[in-house]
């Protein structure tokens, strides 16, 4: 002890927490505490006080967001972990080195077990009731052990530089890790907020342990993810080095992470050191940290009870050896029943995301322990999913990674992270749904077919109707207030880049009959989007009547040889109507084009099934088929089509008209 009585630890202390600007409930909490004196202090003021014979323990812990009562959980979390520790440096003999590593990762452990029992007493096992905890416990020789649960984070700044010493229990730190996505995309990824670890979601939690030598002047900042989500390392130095007071240091973290980021509670410690009785390390960083991997179990050595057992009772050598071997099957079978039991439980909890052979598939559960039958059933993700269109690396995540999301929205944004190809991550979104994104990711697939032009056309429709002029244009429509609902419906489609095929259909019955002109602009404007969508809309019901006649007028001199005749008459139709199946059809047989476009509605109708119009096509190119072996063979190859074409539900709509 006498080359460490010399040394003396100071430090001085500021704390700051915010709601935040978006939150109503403040779900962070913090704790500071002298663990020599036993003052436990939560006041942001400052603080300074000299760290004692049992150190000084510094906690910031965020209820996990989605979970109930996360207020609840930070809170209990950072009082557990203070009152375990109190109690077992009062069990410590003076004079021993408490094994300060292992007290603190039991003193986590043991908020886990609180956090677990109060879920239970309260009801919540389902519902959940979690929290991160980074914790740090500076220790009488200037040693700083750090307890990480979760993605609250501690960076350490010293000789002009910033350290994150913590690493993020994330979904996204787990992509970054394996290379799937660099740290600047990670930072503001949709899933940012998916945590793999916190406090209270299992009855075993892994903690990790770090452990480094703080020196003289080094600063110390603990926060919670709305800090870091909103203030960046390189930000904080920034900070650091401008504001030279550690409570202007606070502030300023707090504040600013409110301006920038503001989605959740903002909290920080700082901390500032003074060290002295110990010279500065000559050259190198001081103390580098090593991270310390820590079993579940808590691995405090082997089980004394068996051996205690032996030498009572043993009876020898072969009387020893027998009665290993009975405790052994025991101790098995209590692990294997264990594990069962452990499986069951936890096997029907959260979702994950697997292989099953090249095949992606979602899980409502968790992958079962080692031998274990599995208990989780498969979620339909509405479209089969392989692996080649995943991101390169994202197979060894689902073969190899244990990955558990709270929810199926979460399991279903991890899929799509790790989806490489527009087109497929389009498809995603269009089957749940979420028409925004759907878009976004469709409109980014190079060379579009004709499935993804009209999906994406069908998204950016369904975007358009939950905006707040159509929405407003359709109650005015309901009121008849046909004047001020065609203002908002044409304000609409100026907004969407004339794509939006539902206001182009109210503005056809909004518009004056006597305004023919304008009429016809919109009408034609609203078949042709209609047409994009694959839909058979009003405005493409109303041009097929019109054309009817002329259809039948142009058929007939096809029949009768008068080619040219034929050709004007369909030209005129398209002109109207572009891209009308029958007119596009009869113009294929005036230019004996009639594989080519057969090709093309075939395509079409296994898209849309349904579209009884282009089935005519279809039928009127097989009947007007050349009179040759070849046009016998084309004519053979539409009505075998025919008829094993069956047909399937509509496209997904929500509301509105076309």
């Amino acid at each position: 002890m006498s080359g460490t009585s010399r040394i003396r630890v100071t430090l001085d202390v500021v704390a700051r927490t915010d709601v935040g600007p978006t939150r109503d409930l403040n779900e962070d909490a913090f704790l500071i505490c002298n663990l020599t004196t036993g003052e436990a202090k939560l006041s942001p003021e400052v603080r300074r006080h000299e760290v004692g014979a049992n150190g000084s323990l510094f906690i910031v812990a965020d209820g996990v967001g989605g979970l109930e009562a996360g207020n609840v959980a930070s809170a209990l979390a950072t009082q557990t972990i203070m009152e375990s520790l109190r109690a077992a440096l009062a069990k410590a003999p003076m004079g021993d080195d408490r094994h300060w590593g292992d007290m603190l990762t039991e003193a986590v452990r043991d908020a886990n077990r609180a956090l677990r029992e109060k879920a239970v007493a309260t009801g919540r096992v389902d519902k959940g009731m979690g929290s991160t905890a980074t914790v740090l416990l500076v220790t009488p020789t200037g040693q700083a052990w750090i307890a990480q649960v979760g993605d609250s984070r501690l960076y350490y700044v010293a000789d002009g530089r910033i350290e994150q010493l913590t690493t993020d229990h994330s979904l996204v730190q787990e992509m970054v890790d394996r290379g799937l996505i660099t740290a600047d995309k990670a930072k503001r990824h949709a899933i940012k907020n998916v945590i793999t670890r916190a406090l209270g979601e299992a009855d075993l939690v892994q903690v990790d342990l770090l452990e480094r030598q703080i020196e003289d002047g080094d600063l110390m900042i603990l926060c919670s993810d709305g800090v870091s989500n909103g203030v960046d390392g390189p930000r904080m130095l920034e900070i650091v080095r401008t504001e030279r007071d550690i409570r202007d240091i606070c502030l300023k973290l707090v504040a600013e992470a409110g301006e920038k980021y503001g989605a959740d509670n903002a909290t920080a410690i700082v901390l500032r050191t003074t060290v002295t009785g110990r010279p500065k390390p000559s050259a190198g960083p001081p103390g580098w940290y090593r991270p310390k991997t820590l079993p579940l179990d808590g691995g405090s050595g082997p089980w004394l009870g068996p051996r205690m057992l032996v030498e009572t009772v043993g009876g020898g050598r072969h009387g020893t050896a027998w009665l290993l071997v009975l405790v052994a099957l025991i101790v098995l079978i209590i692990l294997s029943l264990t594990l069962s039991v452990m499986s069951v439980w936890v096997s029907g909890r959260g979702y994950h995301v697997a292989l099953d052979g090249d095949e992606v598939r979602l899980y409502r559960g968790s992958r079962p322990f080692a031998f274990i039958p599995p208990l989780y059933r498969p979620i339909d993700l509405g479209m089969e999913l392989t692996t080649e269109s995943l991101a390169p690396g994202a197979v060894p995540v689902l073969r190899d990674g244990q990955v558990i999301c709270r929810t199926q929205g979460e399991a279903e944004d991890l899929v799509m992270a790790l989806v490489q190809d527009p087109a497929v991550r389009g498809d995603l979104y269009y089957a749940r749904r979420d028409w925004e994104k759907a878009a976004e990711a469709l409109a980014q697939v190079p060379k579009p077919s004709a499935a993804v032009t009209r999906k994406l056309a069908l998204a950016r429709e369904e975007v358009w109707k939950q905006d707040e002029d159509f929405r407003a244009a359709e109650k005015l429509y309901e009121d008849a207030q046909w004047d001020r609902a065609a203002e908002l419906y044409e304000k609409v489609l100026e907004k969407s880049g004339q794509t939006f095929a539902a206001a182009a259909s109210r503005m056809v019955e909004c518009v004056p009959p006597t305004d023919r002109a304008k009429r016809e602009e919109y009408l034609t404007l609203a078949a042709r989007l209609e047409r994009d969508m694959g839909v058979v809309g009003e405005a493409t019901k109303e041009l097929r009547e019109r054309s009817g006649g002329i259809l039948r007028d142009a058929q007939r001199a096809l029949e009768a040889g008068r080619i040219e005749d034929a050709r004007k008459l369909y030209d005129s139709v398209l002109a109207t109507t572009p891209g009308d199946p029958l007119a596009a059809a009869g113009l294929a047989c005036v230019w004996n084009r009639q594989e080519q476009a057969a090709e093309q509605l075939q395509t079409e109708l296994k898209q849309s099934p349904d579209d009884e119009y282009r089935r005519e096509a279809l039928k009127f190119l097989a009947d007007h088929a050349p009179k040759t072996a070849q046009g016998a063979t084309l004519k053979a190859k539409i009505e075998g089509f025919l008829e094993g074409l069956a047909p399937t539900e509509a496209p997904a709509k929500s509301g509105g008209s076309y």
